[in-house]
């Protein structure tokens, strides 16, 4: 399941569907989640929507050709958060996480111009940063960030991977060499890349095991 990122104000799954031909190419299906955006909803209304959709295909993945037994989660910038706050809710069902240039700690954005849409305060901020929630028997995850961001992003994705391992769970963390905030979720399944390799490989250790 892939949540895609644009400060939770911008984008949707028409624009998510990149990675899917090299997942089917590999026999993985892949599925773009919609949600709503702020400012018609609120950030616990937007994570409500994506933990109901990830609810949605554990119970009825099976009907669509999905076996809801191996469901991973992966997103960017915005989508880390939201799949890093569906997998916190679901960590048995949730088999491992690709979490790309993410946001983790909210609190940074309060008052600044991406909050005008969210309208963030500091009680929402910290219910809804993954940072700061009981991570312990987080799936296991991929942490990674591009070469050419900047250091809060870096920073944010080095502290979050760190603290999953301080939790106990298993987390890599790596930078993308070459690649922006933009570019580097583009790689996500490519067998030719870095990211694309980690992927592939952390989703059939597994579903063989």
């Amino acid at each position: 399941m892939f949540f895609h990122g644009g400060y939770w104000q911008e984008l949707s799954k028409r624009e998510s569907a990149f990675a899917a031909p090299h997942c089917l190419a590999h026999g993985i299906a892949y599925a773009a989640i919609d949600y709503t955006l702020a400012p018609q909803a609120t950030l616990d209304e937007i994570v409500v929507e994506c933990r109901a959709a990830f609810s949605w295909l554990a119970g009825n993945g099976a009907t669509v050709g999905i076996d809801p037994g191996r469901l991973f989660v992966a997103g960017s910038s915005a989508g880390a958060h939201l799949a890093a706050m569906v997998a916190l809710t679901a960590p048995t069902v949730v088999k491992g996480a690709v979490l790309v240039s993410g946001v983790y700690d909210l609190a940074p954005l309060i008052g600044t111009s991406i909050d005008e849409a969210l309208r963030l305060d500091a009680t929402t901020a910290a219910r809804n940063s993954p940072l700061g929630l009981p991570l312990k028997g987080f799936p296991p995850s991929l942490v990674c960030w591009g070469e050419i961001e900047t250091e809060s992003f870096k920073r944010q994705s080095r502290t979050f991977a760190q603290t999953l391992r301080d939790a106990g769970a298993r987390s890599e963390d790596f930078e993308i060499a070459g690649r922006n905030h933009f570019d580097v979720i583009l790689d996500l399944a490519d067998p030719a890349t870095e990211l694309g390799q980690r992927t592939l490989g952390m989703i059939r250790a597994a579903t063989s095991s």
